[in-house]
C-alpha cells in the first residue's frame, strides 16, 4: 500500500506516478525548511551551507564588545547583523568588521527596520555610516 492510498480514487483522475512525485517534491520542501529553521542557509543548487561551528562564540564575543544597539542604543533583544549578508559572501561570516549590534526590541526593532529596510532578503550596506549619521544627529 502506498502513501496515497487514503486518497481513495485519487488515481483515477490521475496516475500514480504523479502522485509520487508530489509527494516527493513536498518532502523536499519540508527538509529544506526545516533545515532553514535549524540554521542552514541553501546556496540554490550546490545544497545547504551551514554557519560556521564558530559563528557561536564570535557573536558572544561581539555583544560583549558593542553590547547596545548601534541606531537606538537600546539593550533589549541585541542581535549581531552581517552589514555584507552571510548568503552573499560567506568569507565574511566570522569577520569583526562585517559585523553590527541592532536590537529587535518590539518598538524600535532597529536590526529589521534599518538592518534590512523593512524586508528581510535585502541588507543595507552603509548601515554602520547609517548609525553614526543617526547618532551624530541625535547628540546635535
Amino acid at each position: 500500500m502506498s502513501w496515497f492510498s487514503w486518497l481513495g480514487n485519487a488515481p483515477q483522475y490521475s496516475s500514480p506516478s504523479i502522485f509520487r512525485a508530489l509527494g516527493d517534491w513536498i518532502l523536499g520542501v519540508y527538509w529544506q525548511l526545516r533545515d532553514i529553521y535549524r540554521g542552514a542557509r541553501y546556496l540554490g543548487d550546490r545544497g545547504v551551507m551551514p554557519r560556521s561551528p564558530q559563528w557561536p562564540s564570535v557573536r558572544r564575543k561581539h555583544l560583549l564588545e558593542e553590547p547596545v544597539c548601534q541606531w537606538c542604543g537600546g539593550t533589549a533583544k541585541l542581535e549581531v547583523h552581517h552589514e555584507i549578508p552571510f548568503s552573499q559572501d560567506y568569507s565574511l561570516e566570522l569577520v569583526d568588521h562585517n559585523l553590527i549590534t541592532l536590537c529587535e526590541a518590539p518598538i524600535e526593532n532597529c536590526h529589521f527596520i534599518r538592518g534590512h529596510a523593512r524586508n528581510w532578503r535585502t541588507s543595507v550596506p552603509t548601515i554602520r555610516q547609517d548609525c553614526e549619521r543617526h547618532k551624530h544627529r541625535s547628540v546635535v
